[in-house]
């Protein structure tokens, strides 16, 4: 027999100790293991200090091969498979309000989640405009609010702005939501952990950009800059009680308006207000 190498083994009732009896050269080995499996040998992320390499793999690959730009563009049969899967879901409806509750959770995790995990495909094409192309930024959004009713969460447009943030700062650990946060990292590192983790993905992938990097639901960033001009302005906070209030208080009616008179002199009578670069849309 060979020298013996001391090999230490961490348990759940402590560390225990023996020998190697192989005659070659063993590495150290240390084994955490819990009531849950045996723990991950990673204890933080690799780190890179290079350049994201995608950018320049593509330079790379087209430079090379430039028949591949050919490949590019929206896929024409994108927005008629959606409309299928989200038809066939609206569809089933009638069909299965019948069934017992045994049924009804077979259909939806063998069926309903199948065309559900296809059409969440689906929205990430479409934050890329593969639906109808860049010119089309509006169509390519209506169709992604489309393929997202059978889904349930709104996540079509959310999806977008994160998405193509883990795109341009792949792999930064404060822009790109993609990747686990260090208390998942340190939670989630044994087997059975681990399993908890996969299956509870769908919340973790959804809740994890809100959290560590939330974005204005809204466009208010001008209001943001300059809240001087517009803190104070007046302004309604319910729809319903604008309409209300139109209609029962006194002060309040059709006249409820301001008007004001233009010195003519100055400014001619008819001039298209596509050509007054003064405007500003409210």
């Amino acid at each position: 027999m060979g020298d013996k190498q001391l090999i230490t083994v961490a348990t759940p009732m402590g560390q225990s100790t023996g020998y190697c009896g192989c005659g070659d050269r063993v590495p150290s080995i240390d084994i955490r293991l819990n009531t849950m499996g045996q723990v991950s040998a990673r204890t933080g992320f690799e780190w890179s200090y290079t350049d994201e390499p995608h950018a320049t793999r593509r330079k790379e690959i087209l430079k090379k091969y430039p028949q591949i730009k050919e490949l590019m563009g929206p896929d024409p049969n994108l927005k008629w498979q959606i409309l299928i899967l989200v038809l066939f879901q609206v569809a089933s409806l009638p069909f299965v309000q019948h069934l017992g509750w045994f049924s009804i959770f077979l259909l939806a995790y063998l069926v309903g989640g199948v065309v559900n995990h296809a059409l969440n495909l689906a929205i990430h094409e479409i934050s890329h405009n593969l639906a109808f192309g860049h010119s089309h930024p509006l169509m390519n959004r209506a169709l992604g609010m489309f393929a997202n009713l059978p889904i349930g969460a709104p996540t079509s447009i959310s999806f977008k702005k994160y998405h193509m943030l883990h795109h341009r700062y792949q792999g930064d650990a404060e822009l790109d939501v993609d990747l686990p946060t260090e208390l998942e990292g340190r939670l989630f590192s044994c087997t059975g952990m681990k399993f908890i983790w996969l299956v509870l993905q769908p919340f973790f992938y959804s809740l994890r950009p809100l959290i560590m990097l939330p974005l204005p639901v809204t466009g208010l960033e001008l209001r943001k800059i300059a809240p001087e001009y517009y803190d104070t302005i007046p302004h309604h906070d319910s729809w319903v009680k604008v309409l209300y209030d139109f209609v029962m208080r006194p002060d309040i009616g059709p006249f409820a308006r301001v008007r004001r008179r233009q010195d003519r002199a100055a400014q001619k009578l008819v001039q298209p207000v596509e050509d007054d670069d003064t405007q500003i849309a409210d």
